[in-house]
């Protein structure tokens, strides 16, 4: 048996695979890809070593095949045969491909008394797109378990070739692909198909799409397409296309002025790989939008009570005024503008996070019993006017009411039995 020498090589970053088959006293104990993370132009060696047991005879790994497949579904195409390249046209032709074979220890291949390994080596210099897919070691058996094989995927990195995000229209009839940080328009509540669109990379990169910087990649249907290009088998450059699409996308008042960004990168690289695309959400105009709870609880006697509501109106509200029912029998109505006062009650406004958002106050010296009532926040823009009611309740009721029912049930209770008995 012909056995070139092993050459050493500097830099090998291991990724251990178990055995992962026996068959007469051979295994496959491990394969290596060095460098582990490989990009476009490196060199790559990969390592397949079969372990001869003691008393085995190593005749029986005189052939160590290289091959590829595509993915784990796809058919093989042979690279090597121990030390010689396959493929006058393919493997061969590309002068890049190279192959060797030894037996550790050295010189050990007659010494059935104690463990060897022989190992395989294939080496690609200056990869490119056509090298990537699942590159294994095949030990044929003559024996009824067939071959004996080992594979590993090799990635070589390669940046995805573009990024489209678009807006298309109900009817398919506009369309609009967005610029970096373009501002787009929509009226509230429109819905349009929202798509980002990921042209080129390798292995498949992760894509995502991002609201003001919240993830909301899971509101989208992804859709994954493995490319090949070339007419050699084996030497198939491969790249994917990935797509997210949100088929109605309701553009609500929350988001405006909102980005929207689809990010895509490639796994496991250690160089910057992320590719973006974004807009920015301009809506047209909508009534001031109240972001306030319907029910407030205070006890009796709370001093310095405050209630806030948060208005958000786009173009930014500028009427503000807060309305109750007042006196003994809450039948006599009372209002206050912004920025007022009126007995115990006092009115401020304060700015939001931008100028579209607007926090109403309303401050209450001391609750007494007339104030448990309606309060009514009122907000006006250009567009129009809108009212939130909130109702501020008793606390101390509740605490009443469940004391009362306790009380009752008790009650209830001691007259059951004094039936029963």
């Amino acid at each position: 048996m012909d056995f070139s020498q092993l050459r050493s090589t500097t830099s090998l970053l291991a990724l251990l695979i178990t055995v992962v088959s026996v068959a007469q006293g051979f295994s496959f104990q491990e394969m290596e890809i060095s460098p582990s993370t490989v990009y476009l132009g490196d060199d790559v060696t990969l390592t397949c070593k079969v372990v001869v047991q003691a008393g085995a005879a190593i005749e029986g790994v005189s052939v160590i095949e290289w091959f590829k497949r595509v993915d784990a579904t796809g058919d093989p195409v042979e690279i090597a045969q121990n030390n010689i390249v396959s493929g006058p046209t393919t493997f061969q032709a590309t002068k890049r491909y190279s192959a060797a074979i030894a037996i550790e220890p050295a010189g050990a291949e007659d010494n059935s008394e104690i463990e060897r390994a022989v190992v395989a080596k294939l080496t690609i210099t200056g990869v490119t797109a056509q090298d990537s897919g699942i590159i294994g070691c095949k030990l044929p058996q003559k024996a009824s378990s067939g071959h004996i094989t080992i594979d590993k995927p090799l990635s070589v990195i390669a940046n995805v070739t573009a990024v489209t995000l678009k807006v298309i229209d109900a009817d398919d009839v506009e369309q609009i692909a967005a610029t970096k940080d373009q501002n787009i328009t929509f009226t509230e509540g429109e819905k349009r198909k929202l798509y980002c669109e990921v042209t080129g990379g390798y292995p498949e990169p992760d894509v995502k799409m991002f609201l003001d910087g919240k993830d909301i990649t899971n509101m989208f249907v992804k859709k994954v397409e493995l490319k090949q290009e070339g007419a050699k088998e084996g030497l198939k450059a491969l790249s994917y296309d990935v797509s997210l699409k949100n088929e109605s996308f309701t553009f609500n008042y929350e988001y405006s002025r909102n980005k929207v960004e689809c990010r895509a990168s490639i796994p496991d690289s250690t160089r910057p790989t992320v590719t973006k695309k974004s807009m920015t959400i301009a809506l047209s105009g909508y009534t001031p939008k109240f972001d306030c709870a319907k029910k407030m609880d205070v006890k009796l006697n709370k001093a310095n009570f405050v209630m806030e509501c948060k208005v958000i109106a786009e173009p930014p509200a500028q009427d503000f005024k807060v309305q109750w029912q007042n006196g003994p029998h809450h039948n006599q109505n009372a209002s206050l503008d912004a920025a007022s006062q009126q007995g115990d009650y006092k009115t401020e406004m304060k700015a939001g996070k931008d100028d579209t958002e607007t926090i109403m106050i309303l401050k209450i010296d001391r609750v007494f019993i007339q104030h448990f009532t309606k309060y009514y926040f009122e907000a006006s823009n250009s567009i129009g006017k809108t009212t939130h009611t909130v109702q501020l309740h008793n606390a101390d009721d509740s605490g009443a009411a469940s004391s009362h029912t306790g009380f009752m049930l008790v009650l209830l209770l001691a007259s059951i039995l004094i039936f029963l008995s």
